[in-house]
């Protein structure tokens, strides 16, 4: 994914791996990895979320005994890249790996980052957008029936909406084929789909019980572990929220209609604004 990164960030930092490209690694000595630990690591730029059957009187002494010593630091101000990405109609590119046994497909497109938006407009279109990619992962939906169980173009289906980070976001389709039909074919017959979900719009009842699902989720009233709840408010809090906006998020969920989440797609998937990238293995003639 380093490389499909690459391609679809450019130049922004995204567009690099977490640790840096093998060359760069290379390069690096202890002095450097120490540099950044000590101008980054403390107390005062971290989030500890507790989860489980625990309160606050029984958790805040363990706290203080291991991280009380830990002094603050002054943390120098971050300076985050926001850019407009994949202008450029249809960008389309082939990476072949060995690890790679069957052809795979993924499809990328645009969205702007949620995080900081203060706009009910911007938290909805959001929030449309996640019901969207949990509607094309769903087993009942008519996406993955059409391609997994229907005419078996597939044997898994990823989606991913990412546009809760502090730069550009992206909403992502990953397809893994079965070799039935050439992965050029497959793309043909993604965008076949999205045309029709652009102009019919997503079922409603499979709607009503994402948005269930969701707020189930917010609520801590399903079946989800609680490491799922704590992963949940870690995030909001790394990224600088607060638990009033957490809070204000189980009301951006109930305010989000179909209509919202038909109207996010025709916005972004109405266009040819998208990067596509065949994963195949190094040898391959199913093209």
């Amino acid at each position: 994914m380093e490389e499909v990164n690459k391609a679809f960030f450019g130049k922004h930092p995204y567009g690099r791996p977490v640790i840096g490209w093998p060359q760069e690694v290379k390069k690096l000595e202890l002095k450097d990895a120490m540099a950044f630990y000590q101008r980054w690591y403390a107390p005062n730029n971290a989030v500890l979320v507790f989860g489980g059957d625990v309160t606050r009187q029984t958790v805040e002494p363990l706290v203080r005994q291991y991280f009380g010593l830990i002094a603050r630091k002054d943390i120098p101000q971050r300076k985050f890249v926001q850019q407009s990405l994949v202008t450029e109609p249809s960008k389309k590119f082939t990476l072949r790996d060995p690890r790679i046994k069957t052809p795979r497909l993924l499809r990328r497109y645009p969205v702007p980052s949620c995080t900081g938006a203060t706009e009910q407009h911007a938290l909805i279109q959001s929030e449309a957008l996640e019901r969207f990619s949990e509607f094309l992962e769903d087993e009942a939906g008519s996406f993955y029936s059409y391609f997994v169980d229907d005419k078996e173009f597939a044997s898994d289906i990823e989606i991913a909406c990412e546009d809760g980070g502090l730069g550009p976001g992206y909403f992502q389709i990953y397809i893994q084929s079965t070799g039935e039909i050439p992965i050029a074919k497959l793309e043909q017959e993604l965008d076949t789909f999205i045309t029709r979900i652009v102009k019919e719009g997503i079922e409603r009842e499979i709607f009503e019980h994402l948005k269930r699902l969701a707020l189930g989720v917010m609520l801590h009233v399903t079946e989800e572990p609680v490491s799922k709840v704590t992963e949940i408010l870690g995030e909001y809090l790394a990224l600088g929220e607060t638990l009033e906006e957490i809070d204000r998020s189980i009301d951006i969920i109930q305010k989000t209609t179909i209509d919202d989440v038909n109207a996010a797609v025709r916005k972004f998937f109405n266009t040819d604004s998208h990067m596509t990238a065949y994963l195949l293995p190094e040898e391959d003639a199913n093209e």
